[in-house]
C-alpha cells in the first residue's frame, strides 16, 4: 500500500511548498486533484507549486520498484508451490514402491524411483520374464 501525506495549504500569493522528505523517485503530487510536477529543494528535499488561496495537496509516495519486486516476489512463490507440489508427487509415488503403470504394459514399471526410462525397464522386464520362461520347472 502507498504511503501518502496529505496537506491543506492555505496562501495568499502562489509559491511553493517545500515538504521535509527525500527527493526520490516514485513520488507523486496532485494540488486540488490534478498532477502536479515534483522540484528538487535545497538539494535533498521535495517541493511543489501551489497557487494561491486553499489548495489540497496529496503526495502519494507509489514507486514502480515497488510494483516490479511485488510481481517478481509472486512469480518466485507461485515456482516454489509448483515444484513443492512435483516434488510431493514424486516423492508418493516413491513410497508407494514407485511403481507406475505404462499404458499398455501388463507389469508395474518401476523406471520413475530407479531414475531410467520406462521404455528401457520394460525391456529389461520382457528380458526377465522370457528367461523365468525358458528356464522354469516343467510340472
Amino acid at each position: 500500500m502507498p504511503g501518502f501525506v496529505r496537506l491543506q495549504v492555505d496562501r495568499d500569493t502562489a509559491g511553493w511548498l517545500v515538504a521535509l522528505q527525500s527527493f526520490y523517485p516514485g513520488w507523486k503530487a496532485t494540488v486540488n486533484g490534478r498532477p502536479a510536477t515534483l522540484a528538487r529543494a535545497n538539494v535533498a528535499f521535495t517541493a511543489l507549486h501551489v497557487g494561491p488561496g486553499a489548495n489540497e495537496v496529496l503526495l502519494e509516495y507509489d514507486p514502480l520498484s515497488v510494483k516490479i519486486g511485488l510481481a517478481i516476489t509472486t512469480a518466485a512463490g507461485l515456482l516454489v508451490i509448483l515444484l513443492a507440489a512435483l516434488r510431493s508427487r514424486s516423492a508418493s509415488l516413491v513410497a508407494a514402491g514407485g511403481q507406475a503403470r505404462a499404458p499398455g504394459a501388463d507389469h508395474a514399471v518401476t523406471a520413475v524411483a530407479l531414475g531410467g526410462s520406462i521404455e528401457r525397464h520394460q525391456r529389461i522386464c520382457t528380458l526377465a520374464d522370457d528367461w523365468h520362461h525358458q528356464h522354469a520347472p516343467v510340472s
